[in-house]
Formats: C-alpha cells, structure tokens, sequence
C-alpha cells in the first residue's frame, strides 16, 4: 500500500510539472479561444488521473472482500491410513503352515 502511494505521488508530481503548471501558465496570457482548448485537455487528463488513482487503490486495497466475500468449498479432511494394517488385510497365508517354504528353494544360477 505504501509502494503504491509512494508512486502514485510520483506520477501525480510529473504530470504537474510537466503539464498542469506549464498549462496554468499558458492559462494567464491566452485569448478566449485559447483558454477553451486549454481547459478540456486539463479536465481530461485530471479526470483520467483520478480514475488511475481510484482503480488502483481499488486494485491494491481489494474493496471487494469486505462487499463480496468468496464463499469456498468445504475443506475435506484427508484419510490417514495404516500401511501396516492394510497390509494384513492383503496378505495370504499357506494353508500347510510352513511359513518359510519360499526361503528353502534353490535358485539356479545366472548365466
């Protein structure tokens, strides 16, 4: 928010120096034809300045979360599950009760 005012003011101090001040100048010694040139570009480019201003600070304040809040989905919780539990569950017993049958097998050899 400060960054954004710090420049902001910046850009605010530019344009006066280089358009408004200069323009006001201009403004004391036209003719009536003059002036009425003048003036609309002075409105416009304030107008468009203040617009800048507004929906940036719009942009960088977000207004619309207190008018409109988001309403999000529930939040789901996540299912811890025992890796050793569930494997019991998966696992299949040898009805001969030798448990260590697979151990006792010879491998061949690779080649």
């Amino acid at each position: 928010m400060i960054a954004f005012l710090c420049c902001f003011t910046a850009l605010l101090i530019t344009v006066c120096y280089l358009y408004l001040f200069p323009a006001l100048e201009a403004m004391k010694s036209a003719s009536n034809a003059e002036k009425t040139k003048l003036r609309p570009y002075a409105a416009l480019l304030a107008a468009v300045l203040l617009i800048i201003l507004f929906s940036s600070l719009c942009l960088t304040v977000r207004f619309g979360r207190f008018f409109f809040p988001r309403t999000g989905e529930a939040r789901t919780t996540t299912k811890h599950v025992d890796a050793w539990a569930e494997a019991g569950k998966r696992v299949t017993l040898d009805k001969s009760g030798d448990d260590d049958s697979d151990n006792n097998k010879k491998v061949p050899p690779e080649n």
